[in-house]
């Protein structure tokens, strides 16, 4: 049986496991959360600053093809943890920076797992990722900014029937065009870990 998987990934924070469950819904598929599998096999080391697990990538690689029996939407961080023969679509989930900011404040994540995730958001690490390894043709991304995750889900499936695929082409989100300066996206996330609200919800986070 030829098994061929969704892969749903992006930055902490933009909504991967959300819009992977709505979607494994509408599409009346099983999801899979990589983070449950680390967790499970105990195949990674906890670090509780930014509640993620330093894995072994091929190790979980091997797990997975283990593991997978059927198609499945797999939710995960890492973009390069399924062999290319078994990855229909590799989506790339993107988010402004500075909304991902406010969302891991509010997770209660330390100041500098926050800089070093905007700034792989900003520099499109993830997208560079599943190109290396996936190729163009089966990446594409979704700004997920502002959007309730109806709206998300309707693109997906839409890109999925291959409508509009050229709008979301990798690398199509650049917020460098909107933040000129890194070191100013820096600085605006310093300003907001100071706003009472935010500190709030970060104390009962």
């Amino acid at each position: 049986m030829l098994i061929r998987c969704i892969l749903i990934t992006g930055s902490p924070g933009v909504g991967k496991t959300t819009i992977a469950k709505a979607l494994s819904h509408e599409l009346r598929i099983p999801w899979l959360n990589v983070a449950q599998v680390v967790s499970s096999h105990n195949l990674g080391i906890y670090d509780p600053e930014s509640d993620t697990y330093d894995v072994d990538v091929n190790v979980l690689r091997s797990t997975l093809i283990r593991t997978i029996k059927e198609d499945v939407i797999v939710d995960s961080v890492i973009p390069d943890i399924l062999p290319k023969s078994m990855v229909k679509l590799v989506i790339v989930l993107r988010l402004d920076p500075i909304e991902m900011a406010k969302r891991l404040i509010k997770r209660g994540w330390k100041l500098r797992k926050i800089l070093e995730n905007v700034e792989a958001e900003l520099l499109s690490v993830i997208t560079y990722e599943a190109v290396r390894y996936y190729g163009t043709n089966k990446v594409v991304e979704v700004n997920t900014t502002g959007k309730d995750v109806k709206t998300i889900v309707r693109e997906i499936l839409d890109i999925l029937k291959g409508r509009r695929r050229d709008e979301y082409k990798p690398f199509s989100i650049d917020w460098l065009r909107r933040y000129r300066d890194p070191l100013d996206v820096s600085r605006k996330v310093l300003k907001m870990l100071k706003e009472p609200q935010l500190r709030a919800d970060q104390e009962h986070s």
